[in-house]
């Protein structure tokens, strides 16, 4: 199987909320995810990988805990690695909300997603 690591980088202004997507190419499975928190930030960076399905369903990429009111990761000076497993297809995407709650700062995302494609 060949990997492809599709990595979003982007600096998130004070009080920004986005969504970054890249195309999925082929069949495959991603299996793993990679966020890094800087020094600093404090918590204020939040992060939601998920999958945008080609039939407009999206798919957390994580499963949070009963009663968790955070359904994002977060972090100061933290890198964090995390198996996973979910399918995808051609034409899929990977998404990553991502939003700054701080009003002062702007802060840079770091996340990697690791897609293995089948047959490769």
């Amino acid at each position: 199987m060949k990997a492809e690591v599709m990595s979003f980088r982007q600096d998130i202004l004070p009080l920004q909320a986005l969504t970054i997507t890249e195309r999925v190419k082929d069949k495959g499975e991603i299996i793993e995810v990679r966020v890094k928190f800087y020094p600093g930030q404090e918590r204020s960076l939040q992060v939601k990988p998920f999958v945008q399905l080609f039939n407009s369903m999206s798919e957390d990429l994580f499963t949070w805990a009963g009663g968790t009111t955070d359904k994002f990761l977060s972090g100061d000076d933290d890198y964090f690695v995390y198996p996973v497993s979910a399918s995808v297809v051609a034409d899929d995407n990977v998404a990553v909300w991502v939003s700054n709650t701080d009003s002062v700062n702007t802060y840079t995302l770091v996340c990697d997603v690791v897609v293995s494609y089948y047959g490769s």
